[in-house]
C-alpha cells in the first residue's frame, strides 16, 4: 500500500513539475517572441522614416520650383517629382493597423497627385508658361510633403 502511495505521489509531483517547467518555458518563449516583434517593428519604422525624410525635402523642392525658360520661351520644371519606394522585404503585420494604413496608402496618394498634375498639363495648362501645372504640382506636393512629415513624426514618437 505504501508503495502505491509513493508511486501515485511521485507521479503527481512529476506531472506538476513537468507542467511548471513547460509553463515557464512558454512564458519565456512568449516574452522572447514579443521582444522580437517589437525589435522588428522598430526596424521597419526606422526604414520607413529614412525614406519619408528625403521625400519631404524633395516635396519642398517641388513646391519651390517655379520652372525655368528654355531658349524658345517655354517654361519647364527644374525639379523632378519625388519618389517613395517602400520596402518590400518586411513583415508589415507588426505595425499598428492605423499607422500601417497611412504608410501603405501614401504611394497611392502620390500616384493620384501625378495623375492630377498630368491631367492639368494635358487638358488645362497652355504654353508657354504652363502656370496651372506649376500651381497643381506645388499644391499636390505641398500636401504630400506635409502628410509625409506628419507620418514620420508619428512613427518617431
Amino acid at each position: 500500500m505504501e508503495n502505491l502511495v509513493a508511486i501515485v505521489l511521485t507521479s503527481v509531483l512529476t506531472t506538476i513539475g513537468t507542467y511548471i517547467v513547460a509553463r515557464s518555458r512558454q512564458k519565456k518563449d512568449d516574452a522572447t517572441r514579443a521582444d522580437d516583434l517589437e525589435r522588428h517593428a522598430r526596424y521597419i519604422a526606422i526604414r520607413v522614416v529614412c525614406l519619408l525624410d528625403p521625400f519631404v525635402i524633395q516635396s519642398q523642392e517641388v513646391v519651390s520650383d517655379n520652372g525655368e525658360y528654355d531658349p524658345d520661351g517655354y517654361c519647364h520644371t527644374r525639379v523632378e517629382e519625388p519618389r517613395l519606394d517602400l520596402p518590400q522585404d518586411v513583415d508589415w503585420k507588426v505595425i499598428q493597423p492605423s499607422l500601417l494604413y497611412r504608410i501603405l496608402t501614401l504611394p497611392n496618394e502620390i500616384e493620384g497627385a501625378r495623375q492630377s498634375i498630368a491631367f492639368v498639363g494635358s487638358e488645362i495648362a497652355g504654353p508657354p508658361d504652363y502656370e496651372e501645372v506649376f500651381t497643381e504640382r506645388q499644391y499636390r506636393y505641398g500636401k504630400l510633403g506635409l502628410a509625409a512629415l506628419d507620418l514620420a513624426t508619428e512613427i518617431r514618437n
